[in-house]
């Protein structure tokens, strides 16, 4: 369960060492609806004492308990020390803790509340061109946010049409939707033997996103507050759909292979599928003319991630005889240089990745007794090295140095060059503070060298009093910046940095503390 993972991730990283005491306390309150105050019953509340595991030894210790028709919870018998509490329901998003906040216990609290927003739901019809309802069209709730500086895109949320055309994209976090409607709701199914599932319709309708866009960005956008319900109605245009016949090959018999469709736009398309396992013959439904790419992919039964791709068009017919040849997705060994003899691997540990075109991380793990990125299909990919204690000194695959610019092509049916970081730990340090009378909450300062590097911008908090640090940076010239909404800036797209105001200068030297103070925010 996710709200369990989290509260034992916590609960590991926060320890306390003072004595405990032999007296007992009591913790109770009420769990309650954070729009309506109104009480939620059956709630699961999950207590823990932070740091009693590392502390005593003892293996992690939990108490729940569900609240009553009242929303009332109540746990007695607690020792003294600091707690986390925290609540989760369905249809409610988790609560972690009481606004952010550990509880201290001793005294006794009898009146903590712990507030749960409520899911928030998208809903509405698809009609046609003649104004009657459209049955089985998928309608996708996509979220665009920025994840540690890149624009990411999601599928939160996938439906389809009923027999009136309705649709309901429920259990929504509060937040901003694109939402979209067109195709076939259906997906791929496997199937034996000579004939693919017969369909029902031979028309489709070209995606369309909410306020009319074919495209993501020209779309209007949804913005859900906790418990809000929307209502979002879509006219789309049914056409003449086609179908496209092929073969599979080299794939694992009996095991499911995905396809999917992506337009000249690089929007995916929504289309049922039928592939049969035993022979790899494949069946795309709802497609509507235009230029596409196919892709095939197969995971094996031991995570063995194989990939095919192919350009194809419809016109006004059916397409036959694709073929598809699946080849394994490429492994991306990194190797790791401490630079001192006799260094261990985690004195210069890191978090190494490939970032693809479209925000998805692929992330080195510990395989065949070293770093692997596993699995990445053909692409262009950015390396992002995010290191602890030191900084890359040095980067490259193959004869390609990595260390001012990061773009890794990955090509179809190549093993890919090893990927060799070097660090070094004679970095400098910059201590700086923020001055003026620039409100400080939620500000965070951006350090961003002025040649490009692996390990890109690195960002920090202000403390309450104004200051902020910055340790083992890399020699060099750097830019800072104070940010107050650093959620969402794209701080790793380089346009996004461009006119930048109110930043200061600084040159970091090996082994020494530099000073900088900010003036002010960056506009």
């Amino acid at each position: 369960m996710r709200l369990t993972k989290v509260v034992l991730f916590l609960a590991a990283a926060l320890a306390l060492f003072g004595q405990e005491s032999r007296e007992s306390y009591v913790l109770a309150g009420r769990v309650v609806n954070s729009v309506t105050g109104e009480p939620v019953k059956r709630a699961l509340v999950v207590l823990l004492q932070v740091g009693l595991a590392l502390r005593t030894g003892q293996p992690h210790s939990q108490q729940r308990a569900l609240t009553d028709a009242a929303g009332l919870f109540r746990f007695a018998a607690l020792p003294e020390g600091r707690y986390q509490i925290a609540a989760s329901k369905p249809q409610f998003a988790d609560s972690i803790t009481v606004n952010g906040q550990l509880l201290a216990l001793g005294p006794s609290k009898e009146d903590v509340t712990v507030r749960l927003a409520p899911l928030c739901v998208i809903e509405g019809t698809v009609r046609d061109q003649n104004g009657a309802p459209m049955q089985g069209v998928s309608v996708i709730a996509v979220q665009s946010r920025v994840d540690a500086g890149r624009r990411v895109r999601s599928e939160a949320r996938s439906s389809a049409t009923d027999d009136r055309g309705r649709y309901r994209l429920w259990n929504l976090d509060p937040g901003t939707y694109f939402v979209r409607a067109g195709g076939r709701s259906g997906g791929a199914r496997r199937f034996v033997g000579g004939q693919a599932p017969t369909t029902e319709w031979n028309e489709a309708a070209a995606t369309v996103y909410y306020g009319g866009a074919h495209v993501m960005a020209g779309a209007s956008p949804l913005v859900l507050s906790s418990g809000q319900h929307l209502e979002a109605d879509f006219n789309l245009s049914s056409e003449t759909s086609y179908r496209l016949h092929g073969v599979v090959t080299r794939f694992a018999e009996g095991q499911s292979v995905s396809l999917a469709l992506t337009d000249s736009a690089g929007e995916r398309s929504a289309n049922r599928a039928s592939f049969n396992s035993a022979t790899g013959a494949f069946v795309v439904n709802d497609i509507l003319p235009g230029a596409y790419r196919l892709r095939a992919t197969q995971v094996g039964a031991g995570g063995e991630i194989q990939t095919a791709e192919a350009d194809v068009r419809i016109t006004n017919a059916n397409v036959f005889d694709v073929g598809l040849e699946l080849e394994p997705a490429a492994d991306v060994v990194v190797h790791t240089n401490c630079g001192s003899a006799g260094e261990t691997r985690d004195n210069c540990f890191a978090m190494v990745s490939l970032i693809a075109d479209d925000g998805r991380p692929y992330i080195a793990r510990p395989m065949k007794g070293g770093l692997t990125i596993h699995g990445a299909p053909p692409g262009d990919y950015h390396l992002a090295v995010q290191s602890f204690g030191r900084y890359v000194a040095r980067a490259s695959i193959g004869s390609l140095d990595l260390t001012s610019d990061s773009l890794i092509t990955i090509r179809r049916g190549a093993t890919p060059d090893t990927i060799e970081l070097s660090f070094a730990a004679d970095g400098g340090s910059v201590d700086g503070t923020l001055a003026g009378d620039t409100p400080l909450t939620g500000v965070q300062v951006l350090l961003i060298a002025n040649s490009r590097s692996v390990s890109g911008p690195q960002v920090t908090p202000l403390t309450p009093d104004g200051r902020f640090s910055f340790e083992n940076v890399a020699p060099g010239d750097y830019k800072l910046y104070a940010i107050s909404d650093m959620k969402s800036f794209e701080y790793m797209d380089p346009e996004a940095l461009h006119g930048l105001t109110a930043g200061a200068d600084v040159s970091v030297r090996s082994g020494a503390r530099e000073k900088v103070t900010l003036k002010g925010l960056a506009r």
